[in-house]
């Protein structure tokens, strides 16, 4: 996807793999600080910061910038309406869709909780990345710039709630400090989803067929 997105950029510049090795190298930085309970609040913010700006950059390399503006407004407010076409048509390019825009919000529901305190709350954190889902909707709708839709802001937020899950459930497994709520629907919504994937690739539906 960025690759097509940054087909005006000069093949010498590498700017999807230098924002990569950046999200890399801090998330790693901000894990070891949270393994050793170093109470740097300073430091972990900043690397937050960075990381989530690294991430934002991403987004909007994968749904707004390089996108060539349409004559009019294209809005669909049709929830499903991408998982129905995908699984009738067993469609792999909106099957890449729906995966594409949960894979690419699972991040942000890490990076919040694990560097700022505030946000270590489940709802907090998945309206913090319904926000930034819908800023980037209104975006591409304001600007004619693609599809605005409310299949991606289902898809985007399901990122994040799974990204804070994943949050959840490995600091309980470490520390047993999360609720035990939190770490039931953290553990029933992954269960969820992986389920609905595996039966999809049971049935042949080309779920990956577009990462492959």
């Amino acid at each position: 996807m960025i690759d097509r997105v940054l087909s005006s950029i000069p093949n010498y510049i590498y700017v999807e793999q230098v924002l990569l090795v950046i999200m890399i190298s801090v998330f790693v930085m901000l894990i070891l600080l949270a393994i050793l309970k170093n109470k740097r609040d300073t430091i972990l913010c900043i690397g937050g910061v960075v990381l989530i700006a690294s991430w934002f950059v991403i987004v909007l390399l994968c749904t707004i910038v390089g996108r060539n503006p349409s004559s009019f407004q294209q809005i669909e407010l049709c929830p499903f309406w991408c998982v129905m076409e995908a699984w009738s048509g067993q469609n792999y390019y909106y099957w890449y869709l729906i995966v594409g825009n949960i894979l690419l919000f699972i991040p942000i529901g890490v990076i919040l909780p694990l560097a700022f305190k505030k946000m270590q709350k489940y709802i907090i954190t998945v309206l913090v990345g319904l926000s930034f889902s819908l800023l980037v909707e209104l975006t591409q709708l304001v600007l004619h710039l693609g599809l605005c839709e409310v299949d991606d802001l289902i898809h985007n937020t399901l990122g994040c709630a799974l990204g804070y899950g994943f949050y959840a459930i490995v600091k309980w497994c470490i520390y047993r400090d999360r609720k035990k709520s939190e770490v039931f629907v953290a553990s029933f919504l992954w269960l969820f989803v992986i389920a609905f994937l595996y039966v999809a690739l049971m049935m042949g539906q080309p779920v990956f067929g577009y990462f492959m």
